[in-house]
């Protein structure tokens, strides 16, 4: 049987895992027409299962402090176990007996005795399907699983085979490393990754006083980061912050057209990824203060991709993204002048080596026992109130088992406690914005859809 030691960033994930606070991937894929069963599944063992050995295997936590996760082979797989068919209950509206379906999900742990993922088929809404996908954040990225996931579209290439080594620094055989050799290997592995995205020279050809240097100065960012991390004030509590609990709920918006959004885009002076954020920005404060709260300005994690634009997502998957900390501007009244400070933040943030440093934390983190896993949960999630993503898709409508995808909803989990995590996927020319809260913190996730939906409104009201 093979053992593969998992990544240090891969093993964080996997202990920050809690019954109130899941660390799964979750997609929803749409389609107008039934999916094939029997042809989907053909697709997903293809460009899937076969090219990415990690979905045939299980992840094992450690059960010592001298000791890694390790990968291993489930000797039992079988690819249906994976695949599991559901119909939305009759004599309701779909669309929300969808949402309900999901929410469930996302409070529903995956099976961790075989490996941590799931495609459920649901039938509907109407006379089409809807595959719900479920991975565990150990096995990769969201960006990565997301480009996973589309590639079983016809459109996409197939998986370039990967003769390299694991990317993610694991090694085969059962000795596994102590404590102290796994840290310095995890300070070791995020050069790699994180080296294009600070500006740093990786070149073997540097001089070593040179290379030192750098390699010192890279340190020096990694715990400044930290510190700040640490140090940093606590989000105000809001509606938006509380003890979670295991119910979940979802919703999604209508599609929103993402002309509208380049538009206001280019009238504004700022960039398509600001406009989201605005508007996202403007539905929380809408729904703080509907429910009779102050419009604080917030702390929310944007997830930062560290793979090189065009690279392949290797075969090995991981974890190869970093976090950055925006305080969306809640407090600005004016949409406007809101996209406007967005802006301003948002540039403020892209010059910093954040990203990377919170990657090389992460790995770090990942290398230490247990308690260290609880601890970065503990204080990551006091430094912000929710999570947003921005992923994007296709610019054309692709097929998938030979069905046009209609729409997609992605969300990433979040950690610790925040309880909010909010995506924005654009897909064939057209925006869904989705929220994924815990019950206790957002008791209907369709006030902030809604809410999306009229701040955009009123944009392009605004800016014709």
């Amino acid at each position: 049987m093979t053992t593969i030691r998992m990544a240090d960033a891969d093993a964080a994930w996997l202990g920050m895992d809690a019954p109130d606070n899941l660390m799964m991937v979750t997609a929803v894929l749409r389609f107008d027409e039934k999916l094939d069963r029997a042809r989907f599944a053909d697709v997903v063992r293809e460009r899937m299962v076969e090219p990415y050995p990690t979905f045939r295997r299980r992840a094992l936590p450690s059960t010592s402090p001298l000791e890694q996760p390790v990968w291993v082979d489930d000797p039992d797989f079988d690819l249906d176990r994976h695949l599991v068919a559901a119909r939305l209950p009759a004599g309701r509206d779909d669309e929300a007996a969808l949402a309900d379906l999901v929410g469930d999900l996302l409070g529903t742990p995956l099976d961790m005795s075989r490996s941590p993922w799931q495609l459920q088929l649901v039938e509907g809404p109407g006379e089409g399907s809807t595959v719900v996908a479920r991975l565990h954040h150990c096995i990769a990225d969201g960006m990565a699983l997301a480009a996973v996931l589309l590639n079983l579209t016809d459109d996409l290439p197939a998986p370039t085979a990967d003769t390299s080594p694991p990317a993610d620094g694991g090694t085969r055989g059962a000795r596994r490393p102590g404590l102290v050799r796994r840290v310095n290997d995890a300070t070791k592995g995020v050069a790699g990754v994180t080296g294009h995205q600070t500006g740093h020279q990786t070149d073997r050809g540097m001089r070593p006083v040179r290379r030192a240097w750098t390699a010192l100065r890279f340190g020096v960012e990694v715990v400044g980061t930290g510190l700040r991390i640490v140090f940093a004030a606590r989000d105000p509590r809001t509606r938006l912050s509380g003890r979670l609990g295991t119910r979940k709920r979802a919703a999604w918006t209508r599609e929103l057209d993402l002309g509208d959004v380049k538009a206001i885009a280019r009238r504004l002076g700022v960039t398509v990824n600001d406009v989201l954020l605005s508007v996202t920005a403007g539905a929380l404060r809408r729904h703080l203060m509907q429910h009779g709260g102050r419009a604080h300005d917030l702390r929310v994690f944007v997830p930062v991709n560290l793979r090189p634009a065009g690279q392949p997502v290797p075969t090995s998957l991981g974890n190869r993204f970093g976090l950055v900390f925006v305080r969306l501007p809640i407090s600005v009244a004016d949409p406007v002048e809101r996209a406007r400070a967005v802006h301003d933040r948002m540039s403020q943030v892209k010059g910093t080596p954040q990203a990377a440093a919170t990657f090389a934390i992460l790995s770090i983190v990942g290398a230490l026992p247990s308690w260290g896993h609880r601890l970065a949960v503990r204080v990551l999630g006091a430094k912000s109130s929710a999570i947003v993503t921005n992923v994007p898709g296709p610019r054309d409508v692709v097929l998938l088992a030979g069905s046009p995808l209609t729409r997609v909803v992605f969300w990433v989990p979040q950690a610790g406690a925040v309880g909010l995590g909010i995506s924005i996927f654009s897909y064939a020319g057209r925006v869904t914005v989705g929220v994924a809260a815990d019950c206790n913190v957002v008791a209907d996730p369709r006030e902030i859809t809604t809410a999306v939906e009229a701040e955009l409104d009123e944009l392009v009201g605004r800016l014709g």
